[in-house]
């Protein structure tokens, strides 16, 4: 396959253009955009000129899955409103269903008639149809990223199929969070990353994202350059800030340890078959919940504990295994408390925001108390912090908090202010969640039978697509007020303890007091009987 750099010089002659020395064009590397409907397409650069605009792409897929560009696609221009069409293509074949090979990736250049002067930037429409590719948005003047600080990622990958890094912050769920896009040509790549410096984050290669198992390259920005090794079983990075530092002695303490304890365990259990660690029933229960559908397999799923299928020898082998990682999470910590680093402060709201046992959060809040409360206190990380506690101090008999949603008119509105007092269920749900709509549908006739009588359901859906949201609501009919919580902006799902999941419901007094969270139909239908009887 061609590299991107002949891909470029290919299209500059085949589609007969002198953009590259034209003292007006405007260009811009991987430029700001607003909304993507697709992770599938990703605009690299533009280069908007007096007579032509070149949009430089890359399509991204599985080797078993293909892409296609229509014919049709077009730019808009944001401020003219002129139509531009597509004079040629140079990279894939238009309106074909084309494979991408082993490396996930098809870069592409696609020549469009010029914008007027006066336009800064553009929306990308495939086609006028349903499913086609849209990024709307796009700048000429502004970059994707933003901050006081540049800090240059640059790296070597080993594995062919890493053509696309997602960088991100480390807490960021991908399917509704910031992430930026970074090629990789030949096994390298290199890129300006405008941030705050001293932040974590992460590089994941796409193919293992999409894979549903990925192994994070975690750094800490900086005012200079992060180099990268991003290797199958090994990440390595390469900074000079303290955090950096500090970092790395925790990983070579990790390893170190790994390699002293777990090495004859991890063993034993790579040798150990699947009929020697599990009963006859374990294959039987994976089967029903995969032929099972709707909320079947749902109710399956939820009750599924692999635990419960274990032989005698798999129940020893876990227990052998629980013993040692519990060792390990008390090393981790004591190295932790005696080197304080933002490295903790992580550690911390990671536990914070994946753990749901009582006991082990109320411990992860004493050991931050006792250890990191007092280091850097003007990071942003200890609001972060805060926010988690917050959240999850959210149960029965607790305030619910207040905090602000987008009211679909370019303003904010109070979450207390639409409660004004009511009995309130909070629906916070995603049209990507199946569990949750059907628990939203669920609670339709709820909402009918007792919204005369004073009880509200606030819906708030996570999206990146507002028209999904919409969708949803049509297909599913919910009845009631539902608000727009798109891409995080407003933080809501963070500040309700809910980390990455789809959603959750909160049964709340008049007086603003939780009285349920996640509670099913019929216990909602019996509660709210009861309230409103009173």
């Amino acid at each position: 396959m061609r590299t991107w750099f002949n891909y470029m010089l290919f299209a500059a002659v085949a589609l007969g253009t002198s953009h590259v020395s034209n003292a007006e064009t405007k260009s811009i590397d991987f430029p700001y955009f607003e909304t993507n409907n697709t992770g599938a397409l990703e605009i690299r650069r533009v280069e908007s000129g007096a007579d032509t605009t070149y949009v430089s792409a890359d399509l991204y897929s599985r080797p078993d899955s293909w892409v296609r560009v229509s014919s049709k696609s077009y730019i808009k221009g944001n401020n003219s409103g002129k139509i531009c069409r597509l004079i040629g293509i140079e990279g894939i074949e238009p309106d074909k269903e084309v494979y991408p090979s082993e490396d996930w990736h098809i870069p592409f250049v696609m020549k469009f008639e010029a914008l007027e002067d006066g336009d800064t930037g553009f929306d990308y429409i495939e086609e006028d149809a349903p499913g086609a590719f849209k990024i709307t948005g796009v700048s000429l003047e502004d970059a994707l990223t933003s901050g006081s600080v540049t800090c240059r990622l640059e790296g070597t990958v080993s594995n062919p199929a890493y053509t696309r890094l997602i960088l991100s912050e480390f807490d960021v769920d991908f399917r509704t969070g910031q992430t930026y896009s970074i090629p990789v040509d030949s096994g390298r790549f290199a890129y300006d990353f405008h941030c705050e410096p001293d932040r974590i984050y992460s590089l994941v290669p796409w193919n293992e994202y999409m894979g549903g198992a990925w192994r994070p390259c975690h750094f800490f920005t900086c005012d200079g350059t992060v180099r990268f090794d991003i290797q199958d079983d090994e990440r390595i990075v390469t900074g000079e800030t303290e955090e950096q530092k500090k970092a790395d002695g925790f990983e070579k303490f990790l390893k170190q340890w790994q390699d002293e304890h777990l090495r004859d365990y991890n063993e034993k259990r790579r040798n150990m078959t699947k009929e020697e660690m599990y009963t006859p029933d374990f294959d039987i229960m994976i089967e029903k919940i995969r032929n099972a559908d709707g909320e079947e397999r749902i109710a399956l799923q939820r009750n599924f504990n692999p635990a419960d299928y274990l032989t005698e020898k798999g129940k020893a082998m876990k227990a052998a295994g629980d013993s040692l990682m519990s060792a390990f999470r008390t090393e981790r910590v004591a190295y932790l408390a005696q080197h304080p680093s933002l490295t903790g402060l992580k550690f911390v709201l990671d536990e914070l925001q994946y753990s749901r046992d009582e006991d082990a959060m109320q411990g992860v809040i004493d050991f931050y108390e006792k250890n990191f409360k007092n280091y850097r206190p003007e990071h942003p990380y200890h609001d972060k912090v805060s926010m988690a506690v917050a959240a999850y101090r959210l149960k029965p008999g607790k305030k619910y908090i207040d905090y602000e949603l987008s009211d679909g008119k370019g303003g904010k509105v109070k979450i207390s202010d639409l409660m004004g007092g009511h009995l309130t269920l909070i629906d916070l749900w995603a049209s990507w969640c199946g569990p949750c709509r059907v628990n939203s549908k669920s609670v339709i006739p709820i909402y009918e039978k007792y919204k005369d009588r004073g009880f509200k359901v606030i819906g708030i859906a996570r999206e990146t697509q507002a028209e999904n949201m919409q969708a949803a609501i049509d297909q599913d009919g919910y009845p009631w007020p539902n608000y727009l919580e798109l891409n995080d902006e407003n933080q809501i799902w963070r500040l309700n303890g809910l980390g990455n999941a789809g959603g959750g419901t909160f049964l709340v007094d008049g007086d603003g007091t939780v009285i349920m969270v996640n509670p099913t139909a019929e216990d909602l239908a019996q509660i709210v009987e009861i309230k409103l009887n009173k």
